[in-house]
């Protein structure tokens, strides 16, 4: 979003400002859940979420080859750009996985042993019943924000005459909020073996790429353009101010029981990456540059 006076001579009897903002805000929010529950089989559940936002701006204010000139008295001179970008972001998953065995006792199995009275007698489980069993449980999720910002304001090229102060700023505001989960729960309940596993797994990464320049520039200095206050001061600034906060989490929860064996397993991760690339510069190059007061 460009605001721009270039190729211009103009003279004023108040102030100038020129001005460029941009505001962008995004809130991404992705979610899942998974549940499985089976009887005499094993189980196996998955759920997962991402949610990934980016955001990309390029704000400038400038005057190019331009002369401004104020009648005494007249007020100042202003060249500003600014942005401001928010991202807020939250994915979460859950998945649970049950896996039981209905233990029905045998029918009609014979006991023969003894006086030969021809009595019977039910004993163990039936062979369909006694088995090995498993259950998984899987919940990922990832939380990916971006934001690329480019802000500049100057003056180049140009004459800028005033009573009142001269201003040229670029500042760029960047935020983002960011939260990943995962959670997982496997059951194993069977006759003979038994095994779950839960696993969880979670990841927020963060990027903010900022370059915030504010510039008085001259590519000829022969050619006698130059910025004056006369009264006041010349002022060039350049700020960021970036914010992340992020959180990662991961829960993972097993239970396995069997008559013979059992084995559970339970596994959680999550990793919060951020990082940060910020170019900030303010300054003069080649031009002449006069006020009364300061130059700062």
């Amino acid at each position: 979003s460009p605001c721009v006076i270039s190729e211009k001579s103009s003279h004023i009897t108040g102030s100038l400002n020129v001005e460029a903002d941009t505001s962008q805000v995004i809130v991404g929010v992705a979610t899942s859940g998974s549940v499985a529950y089976t009887q005499n089989n094993s189980g196996f559940g998955v759920a997962g979420s991402g949610s990934v936002n980016i955001i990309t701006g390029l704000t400038e204010a400038f005057v190019n080859e331009t002369t401004v000139i104020s009648a005494v008295g007249g007020g100042g001179i202003s060249i500003s750009a600014s942005d401001n970008n928010i991202i807020g972001a939250a994915s979460g998953s859950m998945s649970v996985t049950v896996s039981t065995n209905d233990k029905k006792p045998a029918s009609g199995t014979t006991d023969s042993s003894g006086s030969g009275s021809g009595s019977e007698k039910a004993t163990g489980t039936s062979s369909n019943n006694t088995k090995t069993q498993a259950a998984v449980s899987v919940s990922p999720s990832a939380a990916i924000s971006v934001v690329d910002s480019t802000v500049h304001a100057y003056a180049s090229d140009s004459t800028l005459i005033t009573d009142g102060d001269i201003n040229v700023s670029a500042t760029s505001n960047e935020t983002i909020v960011s939260f990943a989960s995962g959670v997982s729960g496997a059951g194993s309940n069977a006759t003979k073996g038994s095994f779950a596993l839960a696993g969880a797994g979670s990841a927020s990464v963060n990027v903010i790429n900022v370059e915030a320049e504010a510039y008085i520039s001259d590519s000829d200095p022969t050619k006698g353009r130059s910025i004056v206050s006369r009264e006041e001061n010349i002022t060039i600034s350049a700020a960021d101010n970036s914010l992340i906060v992020s959180n990662a989490g991961a829960l993972g929860i097993s239970s396995a029981k069997g008559s013979e064996w059992g084995v559970g397993v339970a596994l959680g991760a999550a990793i919060a990456v951020n990082v940060g690339d910020k170019r900030v510069r303010a300054g003069i190059s080649g031009a002449n540059v006069r006020s009364k007061k300061d130059v700062i």
